[in-house]
């Protein structure tokens, strides 16, 4: 395995675990939606995933902490706003996976790399704008966790 092939690997594996983090805040809000607690734990450990993007050079993500944005929108709305941002993150990452992060999307010319950045923005602006989640200061401790679990799935191909 040549360098190339483990950056290739680590992008493919990163998007992954967004893709997954996504389905487990979809879960939350679908069978859950009073769990706020839960959300918010599910929504930092995918921001701490677009981190780990942002560290690698896979995307540029700036985690933006003090947003002036106060939504007006009920709880409900709101976290149906965040689910749909979400359910576009997951499709994104799948189609970073299959078509590549620098793939063009046909119909709104856009890359898949720009269009993931967008929907991580609006996450963190209506994340933000609830006002219910705060969005913590560091990841570690799901950076360590994840890049642990990279480092098995490296061992277990060679």
């Amino acid at each position: 395995m040549n360098n190339t092939d483990i950056d290739f690997f680590d992008q493919q594996y990163f998007l992954t675990c967004l893709a997954e983090e996504c389905g487990e805040i979809m879960e939350i809000l679908f069978l859950k939606p009073d769990s706020l607690s839960e959300l918010e734990l599910e929504i930092n450990d995918l921001f701490g995933v677009a981190e780990l993007l942002k560290e690698k050079k896979i995307i540029d993500f700036y985690l933006d902490r003090s947003s002036n944005f106060y939504s007006t929108e009920s709880k409900e709305e709101t976290l149906k706003r965040i689910y749909k941002i979400v359910y576009d993150i997951q499709t994104l990452s799948h189609k970073s996976l299959r078509f590549g992060i620098d793939n063009i999307n046909p119909y709104l010319n856009e890359t898949n790399k720009r269009l993931l950045e967008q929907s991580l923005f609006s996450l963190v602006v209506t994340v933000n704008g609830f006002g219910f989640i705060s969005i913590y200061s560091d990841f570690d401790k799901k950076k360590h966790k994840v890049l642990k679990y990279l480092k098995i799935s490296k061992e277990n191909l060679i």
